[in-house]
């Protein structure tokens, strides 16, 4: 017949298996859903290792040679062709163009952008963790300039009574080092008078819609009288591994697939504020953290740390909150869970500790100046800085300090590289912006609320 049983692997071989009139009722029911399964794995197959929505890169192809290497999004997969609907961005073409996927490569791990850009900036959170008997309670916020969360934040507070709260951002003046883990001493650093009238103003609801989600959970966490961390390491280390760990073509190529992300989410939002006649579209308006998913060291080895600095302040005894950007919070669980589920499994506290630890070291470099490997360091530091400018992800900075400050042998070459990669990177940002006159207002960003650095202003007066 044309139905059989594997013993092995326990599910019936579906070959012809819908048209086999010998199975009613239940197991004809059971019959055909394995046949759909099986359906619906060949469909999976033929579409390749790819999902509706992905950014992908156009390769060997022979008709259209002029899209070799142009991302574009999957739109839909036809089985009965066999091709992907892919939009591309610089073709002009209002319909997707139909490629087979064996001419689609991933290039870099890029994020789904659709759903930031077609929603408001608003306040998230997921669901709580347990460690060492306390609770540790995630407050992801999806706009740092906004006031979106300051309520939940706030009220949350009052009710949870966390004893310490985390947070991956912290402006406590330059004259005071801080370290991943470490105690931010906002209650040293702020006057004694104006805290306390700080501390009143954020029990208005006034105050509180006025002000960023991120003010606002500082100073909750004070009024609540709990230690606040820095959960994060410094941007500056990340982005030392991150130049360390990748070649100079290898991050062109990848700050090339960042850029284009940019740029796509920026024209989407474009078209969506146009249609609403909202305006013209702002760097601002770009969620931010959208670049943290691309490379291991701003995404997966950040969230590792605050999960880890998470565990470590429950184990001191403490309930805990987290407060970071809301693309983390997923990634932070995940972490926990392998961390927790490598603990049940016997790996020792200590070899996971210690493995937390090597993300915080610091990276040594044995290059010379002069030495070829020096000249890339530098020039990868300059395309580096230059695609931070261009797209006001992370401040340029921690990557290359203004030229000024650099040593005579440094600004030479930056002065030769940097303009290079700030024209490429720039030029596609205008675009996405709509042009020349309209990039120039966006990147002068939209007038935020007051934020961490404005809480020294308002404890002052």
């Amino acid at each position: 017949g044309s139905v059989c049983w594997n013993m092995d692997k326990g599910y019936v071989v579906p070959t012809l298996l819908a048209e086999n009139s010998l199975l009613t009722g239940p197991f004809r029911a059971a019959a055909d859903a394995v046949a759909l399964k099986a359906k619906q794995g060949q469909k999976e197959a033929a579409a390749g290792p790819f999902s509706e929505g992905d950014f992908i890169r156009a390769a060997g192809l022979q008709s259209r040679q002029d899209l070799n290497g142009t991302v574009g999004k999957l739109v839909r997969f036809y089985p009965e062709k066999g091709r992907w609907a892919v939009q591309f961005s610089k073709t002009g073409a209002a319909e997707p163009i139909l490629i087979k996927p064996d001419n689609l490569q991933r290039g870099v791990q890029v994020c789904k952008v659709i759903d930031f850009a077609s929603s408001e900036p608003q306040f998230a959170t997921v669901r709580g963790l347990e460690w060492a008997g306390r609770t540790i309670r995630l407050f992801g916020i999806r706009g740092y300039g906004s006031s979106a969360g300051s309520d939940e934040i706030y009220f949350s507070f009052q009710s949870f009574r966390p004893g310490v709260v985390l947070m991956e951002s912290f402006d406590v003046g330059d004259q005071i080092e801080i370290s991943s883990g470490g105690v931010l001493p906002y209650r040293t650093v702020f006057p004694s008078d104006g805290l306390s009238k700080a501390l009143e103003c954020v029990a208005s609801s006034e105050f509180r819609e006025a002000a960023t989600a991120e003010s606002v959970a500082v100073l909750s966490a004070l009024y609540v009288n709990a230690e606040i961390r820095l959960c994060d390491r410094l941007h500056s280390l990340s982005f030392d591994r991150l130049i360390s760990r990748m070649s100079l073509p290898d991050l062109k190529h990848a700050l090339i697939n960042a850029t284009e992300l940019i740029g796509q989410a920026l024209e989407k939002i474009r078209e969506q504020k146009t249609a609403k006649g909202a305006g013209p579209v702002l760097l601002s308006d770009m969620p931010q953290n959208l670049i943290c998913p691309l490379f291991p060291e701003l995404g997966v080895e950040r969230e590792q740390l605050m999960g880890h600095f998470a565990r470590r302040a429950a184990e001191q005894g403490h309930d805990v909150a987290i407060v970071v950007g809301v693309e983390h919070l997923a990634g932070i669980v995940e972490q926990h869970d392998k961390v927790a589920d490598a603990n049940l499994s016997g790996t020792p506290v200590s070899e996971i500790v210690e493995n937390h630890a090597r993300l915080l070291c610091a990276v040594e470099s044995s290059s010379q100046p002069g030495d070829s490997a020096w000249d890339e360091e530098i020039e990868k530091r300059c395309a580096l800085a230059a695609f931070l400018r261009s797209t006001m992800t992370f401040p340029a900075d921690v990557v290359l300090p203004p030229v000024e400050q650099l040593q005579p042998e440094v600004a030479e070459l930056a002065k030769k590289w940097f303009p290079k990669y700030k024209h490429a990177f720039a030029g596609r940002i205008s675009e996405a912006l709509g042009g020349a006159a309209q990039s120039a207002a966006a990147l002068s960003a939209a007038p935020r609320l007051p934020g961490l650095a404005e809480l020294h202003k308002l404890c002052t007066v």
